[in-house]
């Protein structure tokens, strides 16, 4: 994974409920999906490990999903692994920003 693969959105309707999402969460989604950590995320995204853990709170709460794994399960059943940078970048001004 490089430096650049940190900006995933969403923004067509196939996509659904990840649309309620922010920016931010869906960055910390993506990467969760990618296998690392909040101290990880953090480092990657420029926040501290606390405020990636209340985006994961916040991604579970707006999805109504209880477990991490399920969550990542969802992401990677939308798709949301399967866009490459040129298709993020594309749909961002779609997205809502993060409120952080």
């Amino acid at each position: 994974l490089d430096e650049t693969d940190t900006r995933p959105m969403v923004g067509s309707p196939e996509y659904g409920e990840l649309g309620v999402l922010s920016r931010r969460e869906l960055e910390g989604l993506y990467l969760l999906a990618k296998g690392y950590d909040a101290p990880e995320i953090g480092k990657r995204l420029f926040r501290s490990t606390h405020t990636i853990n209340d985006h994961i709170k916040a991604i579970h709460q707006k999805l109504d999903i209880d477990s991490r794994a399920a969550v990542v399960k969802l992401a990677v059943a939308k798709g949301l692994l399967g866009f490459d940078q040129d298709e993020w970048q594309k749909i961002a001004a779609q997205q809502k920003p993060a409120r952080d």
